[in-house]
């Protein structure tokens, strides 16, 4: 299995503590594929970092036409599908975590630092292949009554 990572997982965690009281963040990891099979069946890439204490409000997935029979999946490190069950990605389009049945719920509070991460399900990727998650949180704590 191999795990890539985006610029964003790379730049890592920013100090959200410091976010004024009711602010919505979001954070975007975008990964375009440059070799054929660059990822390949039980593959994963890391798309969006995730810190300690954000309560997710929604994951975002768009992508462009991967190769035919490629299904990708949306988790992070506990469960490889907690956001988006296996979605069909050969055509253009996008999902969201609101339109899958997946284990997750929006409000899901994270306790420790993780990542929002795609994992391929069938057929590699091909070059050119390009993934897009946009993940909206906020930080619990900036405001006494919130949970």
């Amino acid at each position: 299995m191999t795990t890539k990572q985006t610029t964003a997982v790379i730049a890592g965690i920013t100090p959200d503590h410091c976010i004024p009281a009711g602010v919505v963040l979001s954070r975007t990891g975008k990964y375009t594929f440059t070799g054929e099979g660059e990822l390949a069946i039980a593959d994963v890439c890391q798309m969006v970092p995730i810190p300690k204490g954000a309560q997710i409000i929604d994951v975002i997935l768009q992508w462009n036409a991967c190769n035919t029979n490629c299904d990708a999946t949306v988790g992070d490190g506990s469960d490889a599908d907690g956001w988006i069950l296996k979605q069909d990605v050969d055509a253009a389009g996008r999902a969201h975590a609101g339109s899958s049945a997946a284990a997750y719920f929006i409000g899901k509070e994270y306790t420790a630092n993780d990542t929002i991460d795609i994992t391929i399900a069938t057929a590699a990727t091909d070059a050119g292949d390009e993934i897009t998650c946009i993940v909206l949180y906020k930080v619990e704590g900036a405001i006494d009554d919130e949970t």
